[in-house]
């Protein structure tokens, strides 16, 4: 009987985590660019930070809620919806926003590629395309996608589909700027939107209080999604480092 009642317990104390997880993530899919459900509850685009704030507002008491926002997109969903959405839940009082495209989710290298798969890689290039160039930030995870779905198309499909555009960063390094000095490393540092790095690793203040600028021939200047942030990543090059290698 004891056994019983503590594998009871086990089994309560397994299943109000579960519930705890799934209130805090509250849920908005774009099913078409006029549809959208809200924890699977079909709701107006204009009334959406109402009934994120309402829900909030019902979960207040409850000291272990700590909300975030899951946007989910299908291979259809434009860039211009996705901000949309996003902006609507900026109104609210969540301040973590995750964006999931099931398609690039679920994908993994060298896959067959299905038509879903061409959806998806199509709408990406094409917002890509269409924005002018000082509005280009990029997914890591959106590059990295669109980079193997090239790779892996048939000769067939990429007839078929969009081309990948020559600005990518994937196609093309971002250019290796000379003009790097004290100065804009002080602005660099004073701005909470610019992330510095050196090989792929983000450099700490500490770090940044030392470091001897000469050491550099210049530096790249990445923008990219974080965390559904815009970010601007300065990534500093040494002299007898590839000024021509192509990262993420």
């Amino acid at each position: 009987m004891r056994l019983f009642v503590i594998f009871c317990l086990s089994i309560q104390f397994i299943f109000g985590q579960v519930k705890n997880d799934l209130d805090n993530n509250i849920s908005v899919e774009i099913t078409t660019e006029q549809e959208f459900l809200f924890n699977g509850n079909p709701v107006e685009l204009e009334n959406l930070a109402y009934h994120i704030s309402n829900y909030i507002s019902q979960h207040s008491d409850n000291e272990d809620f700590d909300p975030y926002v899951t946007i989910i997109a299908n291979e259809n969903t434009n860039a211009e919806t996705i901000e949309k959405v996003q902006n609507a839940v900026k109104k609210t009082s969540v301040k973590i926003l995750n964006l999931q495209r099931q398609v690039v989710d679920r994908y993994n290298d060298g896959q067959e590629i299905t038509d879903e798969i061409l959806k998806q890689y199509n709408t990406l290039v094409k917002d890509w395309d269409n924005l002018p160039e000082d509005l280009r930030y990029y997914r890591i995870s959106d590059l990295k996608f669109v980079a193997s779905v090239s790779k892996n198309m048939t000769f067939d499909q990429r007839i078929r589909n969009e081309k990948l555009p020559g600005f990518l960063p994937i196609v093309k390094a971002e250019e290796v700027r000379d003009d790097l000095n004290q100065d804009k490393l002080n602005a660099w540092k004073a701005d909470e939107n610019v992330l510095i790095f050196h090989k792929d690793e983000q450099l700490s203040e500490e770090a940044l209080k030392s470091i001897n600028l000469n050491e550099f021939i210049g530096y790249r200047l990445k923008k990219r999604i974080i965390d559904e942030e815009r970010k601007i990543i300065i990534e500093l090059v040494k002299h007898k480092e590839n000024s021509k290698s192509i990262s993420f």
